[in-house]
């Protein structure tokens, strides 16, 4: 386990028998952050899977990341957030968001992590509580559906789409839901 520290917080690298169990704990299982899906997503980015935690009286910040090595840099590597909705997470009445990204920055430097890649979480909105030393960049839009049993989802659909759905039916194509 390695920490960058000044002060009394401390940037902690969770171990992986701790990873899930932490997010259980402080009420943030989302499904993004979860060890499986970012383990999995390592066998695309060929990367070592990693949650970083800052915990203090105010709340907790996670950081699910891919650690990757740089070819031709040896002792150099870059980070990013799997595929999907990422970020840091804050949770609690005051998360240190602010202190997060200053250990955050430091923990880069010692473990030689030369860049970083974050593809925000819409849904948390965490890209506006970045440093200035990011550069948030919007890509695009990301779309909600409401699952109310109540809502007809069919007749909400683009003509396009519902056509395909058609197809797909025509095709033998089966959904079932499993609770």
């Amino acid at each position: 386990m390695t920490s960058s520290s000044t002060g009394t917080a401390a940037l902690v690298e969770v171990a992986s028998e701790q990873w899930d169990p932490l997010l259980e704990r402080i009420g943030c299982r989302d499904a993004y952050l979860l060890r499986g899906y970012v383990e999995s997503a390592c066998l695309l980015e060929r990367g070592r899977p990693l949650l970083l935690h800052l915990s203090d009286d105010g709340g907790d910040v996670v950081f699910a990341l891919i650690l990757r090595e740089i070819n031709g840099a040896p002792g150099r590597l870059d980070a990013i957030t799997p595929y999907g909705y990422g970020g840091p997470v804050a949770v609690g009445p005051e998360p240190r968001v602010e202190r997060f990204y200053e250990l955050y920055e430091g923990w880069c430097r010692s473990a030689g992590v030369v860049s970083t890649f974050i593809r925000f979480h819409p849904l948390f909105a965490n890209q506006r509580q970045a440093s200035a030393s990011v550069h948030v960049e919007r890509l695009a839009d990301t779309i909600g559906w409401s699952l109310d049993p109540e809502l007809d989802l069919f007749a909400g659909l683009h003509p396009k789409h519902r056509n395909k759905v058609r197809k797909a039916r025509a095709a033998g194509l089966e959904v079932v839901v499993s609770e």
